[in-house]
């Protein structure tokens, strides 16, 4: 009997473990209007194998952003190649492979407002080869918002694209021979130029993905939330979709990472419960990836959630060996002015405004899926992970009153993120 009560025990201390590990399943497109617009439905196999399902420039169609800017009312083309060419590239990394000879379609994953994307504009041109293709979008006139876009595959999605409709314009008739340091008036807001110890540096005035940079805005400036990593945007409500109803209840998608998960279902928060935001990358507590938003590389990265020619700030190589919370470690440190940060409420809010920066709203941020409203100050993550092999935390910087300091988070954690460009590479400006 002790025997079995021995035995009985170590099961149930490894459910337990399992138990910790969930990630959610109800999506927010149940809740949306979707539209699915597939062309080829009445081909058979043999004249799918008919077409160019081969990318031509790998390369180059790795490197295109995950996040496309465009205006209300216009439209837009959405060049699909880079989903088969990440795929492609990482089969052994995902787990999995998928048919490229399948059916073509594209879906509107979530929109907010909700009637954000026209639905009947939403299709797919160049059909016969993919590095031709493109899902053209059109955006309601009048509406700002976010929107997130797939392409799928015989109904599997296979990569998403981030929308972000606003009339802030920050590459429009931008020249680095005449940005000076400090703010700068570009189409619809400001770029803030200046020179740290991570370079010379040029800022947007807003969180990736808000409506105004106006600290009278309330939450039309606060912007999207991500999990450290993850180049697809969740909304402030995203509610917890899954959560095991038995102890060895897992999700069917159970693999060594949860990177291809995160790339299907791009509108579900990957959670661990019980540990405070956790790591979403992979259900063992030993495998990581350190570089999925480019820092080790030191360049953008195919899963960089920010729009062309912009990236998520990094620390530099020599802070990160000790970071602790000295201010000239964050990404948003400016030697002068001093003590550039300034409460704009302090009795209601820790909402901070810099005239060399611009407004930093205090967000809250997601923990085990749920909207936490008071982190304390305005949180942005960096690019930079904590190396060591056992880790599961990354960099965020963090609007203490007057100054930015670093501090350590878990991954699993949504923030907001606001992009950079590095002056020198300021090439691809158009």
């Amino acid at each position: 009997m002790n025997r079995f009560l021995r035995q009985l025990l170590f099961l149930l201390s490894i459910s337990v473990l399992l138990l910790t590990v969930s990630c959610r399943d109800d999506s927010l497109r149940e809740d949306l209007e979707i539209k699915e617009s597939q062309e080829g439905k009445d081909d058979n196999d043999n004249n799918n194998s008919d077409y160019i399902r081969v990318v031509s420039d790998p390369e180059a169609a790795l490197a295109t952003a995950n996040c496309i800017m465009i205006k209300p009312g216009e439209t837009t083309s959405i060049p699909v190649a880079k989903a088969f060419a990440v795929w492609e590239q990482n089969q052994t990394l995902f787990g999995k492979k998928f048919s490229p000879n399948g059916d073509l379609g594209t879906i509107l994953i979530w929109a907010i407002p909700n009637d954000l994307i026209d639905s009947e504009y939403l299709e797919i041109t160049g059909y016969e080869d993919i590095n031709r293709a493109a899902i053209n979008v059109k955006s309601k006139p009048g509406s700002k918002g976010n929107a997130v876009i797939a392409l799928t595959v015989d109904g599997e999605v296979r990569w998403s694209w981030h929308l972000w409709v606003t009339d802030y314009n920050p590459d429009k008739d931008l020249q680095s021979n005449n940005l000076k340091t400090g703010p700068n008036i570009v189409d619809g807001g400001k770029l803030y130029r200046y020179k740290n110890n991570t370079g010379d540096n040029i800022f947007m005035d807003r969180n990736l993905g808000a409506n105004s940079a106006d600290k009278t805005k309330g939450k039309e400036t606060h912007g999207m939330y991500y999990q450290w990593g993850k180049k697809d945007p969740m909304p402030g409500f995203a509610p917890p979709n899954y959560f095991p109803e038995t102890l060895f209840d897992l999700p069917a998608e159970y693999r060594e990472n949860n990177l291809a998960y995160s790339i299907e279902f791009p509108d579900e928060y990957i959670n661990q419960r019980g540990r405070s935001g956790g790591e979403w990358y992979s259900y063992n507590e030993g495998i990581h990836n350190h570089d999925l938003w480019g820092s080790i590389s030191n360049k953008k990265s195919i899963y960089d959630p920010c729009p062309e020619g912009w990236r998520i700030p990094a620390m530099s190589k020599e802070q990160e060996e000790a970071p602790g919370w000295r201010v000239e470690f964050s990404p948003w440190y400016v030697i002068e002015p001093e003590n550039q940060f300034v409460r704009t409420n302090p009795q209601n809010s820790l909402d901070c405004e810099s005239p060399a920066l611009g407004f930093f709203p205090e967000t809250g941020c997601i923990v085990d899926g749920e909207l936490w409203k008071h982190e304390r100050s305005a949180s942005l993550w960096t690019a930079t992970a904590f190396h060591l092999s056992w880790d599961e935390r990354s960099y965020m910087s963090r609007i203490m009153g007057e100054y930015p300091v670093v501090i350590l988070d878990n991954r699993g954690k949504g923030f907001n993120v606001r992009c950079i460009r590095r002056l020198e590479e300021k090439t691809d400006i158009k």
